[in-house]
């Protein structure tokens, strides 16, 4: 078993992944990821971070907002825009009800 295990272990190191590639202002890939806060009185809540990445650059964008509502949402959207300096031609969403 043990010489199985190695041997598909082996095989995974050497899969090598192209890396994709856009044209500069194409396209930004938007995400949401949530963290538990701890506070100084033992609570803890969630905050939110909005994350746009452009594809050329891999220049990034976060945002963190108390709630993943539509307004925040498209407020993130518009920060992000002039912190990037523009809007690109496309933007990839993973599973977002919002979108």
């Amino acid at each position: 078993m043990k010489d199985a295990v190695k041997e598909i272990k082996g095989e995974k190191r050497h899969i090598a992944y192209i890396r994709f590639e856009t044209e500069p202002a194409f396209q930004a890939q938007v995400d949401w990821g949530d963290f538990q806060v701890s506070e100084p009185d033992g609570t803890t809540h969630t905050v939110f971070a909005f994350v746009m990445v452009l594809g050329y650059s891999r220049a990034m964008y976060v945002e963190f907002v108390e709630r993943r509502t539509l307004e925040a949402f498209m407020d993130c959207h518009i920060h992000a825009f002039d912190y990037l300096g523009g809007c690109p031609k496309e933007i990839l969403y993973d599973n977002m009800k919002h979108v």
